[in-house]
């Protein structure tokens, strides 16, 4: 994983949007630990950077056009809290909740 901890959220959160709309794989897992835990309400829970990685390429594969737009953060302490809009066209009918999208990080200690 990626040292993170001298990184600021909002910094952390611009690489992790130019890995995701450049569809680099490697560079946003780069970004979670292999044991993270990502809770969305499109993706539902997702512990291990594996299940992670499934979701994100399954989102990709699935929304050809997806694109995140106008996100706003909101940093408290070591949580990160992101709502934006993310569009797409669900090409092969996969999409099973809807709901606006939030992220909430929290950046921990690599211990």
């Amino acid at each position: 994983m990626a040292t993170v901890a001298n990184e600021s959220l909002p910094d952390l959160f611009a690489r992790w949007l130019r890995a995701w709309r450049a569809r680099d794989m490697a560079a946003l897992l780069d970004l979670y630990a292999d044991n993270c835990v990502v809770e969305t309400p499109t993706m539902g829970t997702l512990t291990g950077k594996q299940a992670f990685e499934e979701a994100e390429r399954k989102h990709f594969d699935n929304f050809q056009d997806i694109h995140f737009e106008d996100p706003e953060l909101m940093a408290a302490g070591n949580r990160l809290v992101v709502t934006a809009t993310v569009t797409g066209t669900d090409a092969n009918g996969v999409l099973t909740r809807q709901g606006a999208l939030g992220y909430v990080t929290e950046l921990l200690s690599g211990e």
